[in-house]
């Protein structure tokens, strides 16, 4: 495609238009006066024993975690401390 510049532009052609809605075989109103089919009843509901056991697992603390978490909690009241004490210097 050659570009020429602004002075040869070419008008858009106008869309041609069907009528679709002639051509289908059925309208929303015609589906709505049909009804509804038959449907399946509701299935049972399964046991969650399954997703219980998970999560009982999952509640159960490690006691590396535990000691862990207190060694993190000395640490940061430790920083806290030491932070004051910085504070207290500066304002005095």
């Amino acid at each position: 495609m050659k570009i020429q510049g602004p002075s040869n532009i070419q008008k858009t052609s106008k869309a041609k238009k069907s009528d679709k809605a002639s051509e289908t075989d059925g309208g929303f109103d015609e589906f709505i006066a049909s009804g509804t089919s038959q449907t399946a009843p509701a299935k049972s509901t399964q046991s969650i024993a399954k997703v219980d056991a998970l999560l009982a697992v999952q509640s159960v603390e490690d006691p590396t975690e535990r000691a862990a978490r207190q060694r993190m909690k000395l640490r940061a009241g430790n920083l806290l401390n030491e932070l004051d004490k910085i504070k207290n210097a500066l304002l005095t």
